[in-house]
C-alpha cells in the first residue's frame, strides 16, 4: 500500500544492512492484512513504518490500534501522513506513533518542505544523516571528536528554507482555522457522494471502498488512464493518472495504472458533476 517515499528508503537499508523487508500484505477488500500477519509483532521486526491513508485508495488504516499493539511490543512505529494531514486531525500522542511525517505542500502549503516528528528519546539516540553548519555545538580538530547540539538541532544541518518554513506555518494556520473536525466532514461526505455516482457509471471499476478517506482510483473499461485524464483537464478537471508512486500496489491490483481524484476543501458537489460529465465525455470518444 506504500507511497514509493515510505518503501524504497526501507529497501536500501534492507539491502545494505542484510535486513529483510516485510511486507503487509492486503486482504480482499484492499485493507491491511494484520491478521493473516502474526510475524508482524515479532521479536525480529525492528521499525514498522505505514501510511496513515492510501495515497491510491484512500483507506484509513487502523494506527491506533496498531501502534498499541506495536508499543506492546516494544517496535517503534513511523507514521507517513503525507495524505491525512489535510483533512485529518493530527495527534500523535493520541496515534500512539514513534514518528510521524508529512510534506507541506499535501496541507497547501509550499513544495521542499516537510515535517518530521519524533519521540524525544529516539532523537536523542539518533545520529544526523547530514552534517554542516548549525548542528554542531562544538568542532574538533582533525580527528579530534566534534559534539552535535541537541535534537531537533543537529538534524537541521545548514541555512534554514526560511520562505518555505514561513509558508509552512501559514498553510498550517489556515487548516487550523476551518476547524479539522469541519474540514473532515466536509471532504468525506463529498467523498461518499462521488463514490456512488462513479460506482454506478457503466464500464468504471471503483479500486477504492466506498468509505475511502478524499481519495477515489478507478479504471475505465476501454479508456486509457492517461487518456482520461487529458480528456479531463481539457474540460477543467484535474485528476492524476498512472501508478501514483505505488507500483507495488498497482501489481497487487492487476492494473498498469488508475485515474485518481483527489477531494479537497475547495471542491465541492459542481466538481464531481464536472467529473462525471468528463468521463462521459472520453467514454463517448473511445466509444
Amino acid at each position: 500500500m506504500e507511497h514509493h517515499a515510505n518503501y524504497l528508503p526501507w529497501q536500501r537499508i534492507c539491502q545494505q544492512r542484510g535486513a529483510e523487508l516485510g511486507i503487509i500484505e492486503l486482504d480482499e477488500n484492499g485493507r491491511l492484512d494484520l491478521a493473516g500477519t502474526p510475524e508482524l509483532y515479532g521479536s525480529r521486526t525492528r521499525l514498522i513504518a505505514v501510511c496513515h491513508v492510501s495515497n491510491v485508495l484512500g483507506i484509513e488504516n487502523p494506527i491506533q490500534q496498531l501502534c498499541a499493539e506495536a508499543r506492546a511490543n516494544a517496535i517503534p512505529v513511523l507514521v507517513d501522513a503525507a495524505q491525512s494531514v489535510s483533512h485529518l486531525t493530527l495527534d500523535v500522542a493520541r496515534l500512539g506513533c514513534d514518528f510521524l511525517t508529512f510534506s507541506a505542500h499535501k496541507m497547501y502549503g509550499p513544495a521542499g518542505i516537510g515535517l518530521l516528528y519524533a519521540r524525544e528519546e529516539h532523537l536523542a539516540e539518533m545520529q544526523p544523516l547530514l552534517l554542516g553548519g548549525g548542528m554542531v555545538d562544538e568542532v574538533g580538530e582533525g580527528n579530534a571528536p566534534s559534539r552535535w547540539s541537541d535534537g531537533p538541532a543537529r538534524f537541521e544541518a545548514g541555512s534554514p528554507n526560511l520562505p518555505g518554513a514561513a509558508g509552512f506555518a501559514a498553510a498550517a494556520r489556515y487548516l487550523d482555522g476551518l476547524e479539522r473536525a469541519r474540514v473532515r466532514r466536509h471532504v468525506e461526505a463529498l467523498t461518499r457522494v462521488a463514490a456512488i455516482s462513479l460506482d454506478a457509471l457503466p464500464g468504471l471499476r471503483l479500486l477504492s471502498p466506498p468509505e475511502s478517506s478524499a481519495i477515489l482510483s478507478f479504471t475505465m473499461e476501454g479508456v486509457h488512464p492517461h487518456d482520461l485524464a487529458q480528456i479531463a483537464g481539457e474540460q477543467g478537471v484535474a485528476v492524476r493518472a498512472g501508478h501514483h508512486c505505488c507500483q507495488p500496489l498497482m501489481q497487487h491490483l492487476g492494473v498498469a495504472a488508475t485515474t485518481r481524484a483527489s477531494l479537497a476543501v475547495y471542491n465541492d458537489a459542481a466538481d464531481i458533476e464536472a467529473l462525471l460529465r468528463a468521463i462521459d465525455r472520453a467514454r463517448r470518444l473511445f466509444a
